[in-house]
């Protein structure tokens, strides 16, 4: 199920020791609602270190969502949902903006995972000797970051698996498509 539209949410506070080491960048949450959109459960599943994944779980708790809608033959307090919490280094702390390469008409080198993270096999699936695959579809930036992680679907559906798979790749790293030498989503 797709995250909820925000109706109200503070802005992030930048934690200071991520100011100083000028650390930027995104952190994934996994996270439970209640009927009526509030956060419930959230569980930092990547963050990239220096008070970011906490400062991203705060603001996701003062957060409030629309009413999710709960899919026939769903319960609520089963759906959880991936968001993503971006932090950029105000201006001033940035560094000079380089020119890159010519992008080309074509892709010629397509992304690759660089490192998989492993996923927690659902408990109740290997007691009951479950195996299956799940199908994800995933967007990538220009730097082979992940910006989003579709669910198409899992064979067999209901055993947990889909959320295993996608929290272990919202833990992996890529390295991004070229088109001629310069990077591209």
């Amino acid at each position: 199920a797709s995250l909820p539209a925000v109706l109200d949410a503070p802005e992030p506070d930048y934690p200071d020791e991520a100011l100083e080491a000028r650390v930027e960048g995104r952190v994934v949450l996994l996270l439970a609602l209640s009927a009526d959109g509030v956060p419930t459960e959230v569980e930092i599943v990547q963050e990239p270190g220096s008070g970011l994944g906490e400062a991203a779980r705060a603001v996701t708790l003062d957060t409030v969502f629309d009413e999710p809608v709960v899919p026939e033959g769903s319960a609520l307090e089963l759906l959880r949902y991936f968001r993503v919490v971006e932090f950029e280094l105000p201006e001033e702390l940035q560094p000079p903006a380089e020119e890159g390469p010519e992008i080309g008409d074509q892709i010629t080198v397509m992304p690759s995972i660089t490192e998989e993270a492993p996923a927690n096999y659902p408990e109740l699936a290997r007691e009951a000797f479950v195996q299956g695959t799940v199908q994800l579809e995933l967007d990538l930036d220009a730097e082979g970051r992940l910006e989003a992680v579709r669910f198409l679907g899992a064979d067999p559906p209901g055993w947990g698996l889909g959320l295993a798979a996608m929290r272990a790749i919202w833990k992996s790293s890529f390295s991004p498509a070229f088109a001629g030498e310069a990077p591209v989503p």
